[in-house]
């Protein structure tokens, strides 16, 4: 594991999540362009899986940058991706499965936000954890000497909360397609992540972020709402319906040549590239700063 910070300064980068998170975004493009040359029910939905698993190693790479060592959780987002995407190829879009995906996933979000918060650390070894769990009190008692532990509590809150109102939505039918309902869930953890590690690291810890950084991270934020607009907002397509019903959807291009869809491509792609740098250069106002000091 190569850490940028050889000297034991400045917030560590573990340049493997990078890896992964480049090889993922090469996926994306990949299985995009496979629907789009060869649409059909398989290769259908591939690339949101991936879009989902890259959601999930953003929220994995901001966290692992303040802590000790979580690496026994980097193949979180994968497990949740593929045991979600494994429900929906079998059981489609039946109330049960939509059942099952909203308890899984609250479920794995209090599992592991719990741990994360509390110990740390992640056991996915349940009988691990119970064993872990005897020990909450006693960190509990060490980290309301922290000055931002209320906050640190208010957020773990309201991430649970709102998985929790997002879970609900989908047992009460709301959603028609799950992998929007992955998305949308994974991007509400990053904005809830995003605003206690922008308040913990500007507020709380008085710490400055580079003027480069605030331009790439509003850069990074308009452009993924822009996208998420048309992605979300100009369907014209639907997979889960016949072709003639779903070829009432369409619209007249924009321009005569490129579709709400081919914008979506070209936005989330330069979202993406703005985000990776927004994560790769968020602290630099640490380089001379003692990693240990920089642990939230």
């Amino acid at each position: 594991m190569a850490y940028i910070n050889s000297k034991g300064k400045g917030v560590k980068h573990d340049f493997a999540i990078f890896n992964a998170l480049a090889f993922i975004t090469a996926i994306i493009g990949v299985s995009s362009a496979m629907y789009h040359v060869c649409p059909n029910q398989t290769t259908s939905r591939i690339d949101m899986y991936f879009i989902e698993i890259l959601l999930g190693y953003y929220s994995l790479k901001l966290y692992q940058s303040r802590v000790p060592d979580i690496r026994a959780v980097y193949y979180a987002p994968a497990i949740v991706v593929c045991v979600l995407g494994a429900v929906e190829r079998v059981f489609g879009g039946s109330q049960l499965a939509w059942d099952f995906i909203a308890g899984f996933h609250l479920s794995f979000t209090i599992w592991v936000s719990t741990q994360l918060f509390f110990l740390g650390k992640v056991a996915m070894n349940p009988w691990t954890m119970v064993r872990e769990c005897g020990t909450i009190s006693d960190k509990i008692q060490e980290m309301k000497d922290r000055p931002e532990f209320k906050y640190q509590a208010g957020f773990f809150g309201l991430g649970i909360v709102a998985t929790g109102c997002i879970a609900l939505t989908a047992m009460k039918g709301y959603w028609t397609e799950q992998a929007m309902y992955n998305v949308f869930a994974l991007s509400a953890d990053i904005v809830i992540y995003m605003c206690y590690y922008i308040i913990t690291k500007c507020i709380l810890r008085k710490e400055k972020m580079k003027t480069h950084v605030v331009v790439t991270m509003v850069a990074s934020f308009l452009t993924w709402m822009v996208s998420f607009i048309f992605f979300f907002g100009f369907k014209n397509i639907n997979t889960s319906v016949s072709p003639a019903e779903s070829r009432c959807l369409n619209k007249a291009c924009i321009g005569g040549f490129i579709d709400g869809h081919d914008v979506w491509h070209c936005l989330s792609a330069t979202a993406i590239f703005l985000t990776n740098v927004m994560i790769l250069l968020m602290d630099d106002d640490l380089i001379d700063t003692p990693t240990d000091q920089t642990y939230f």
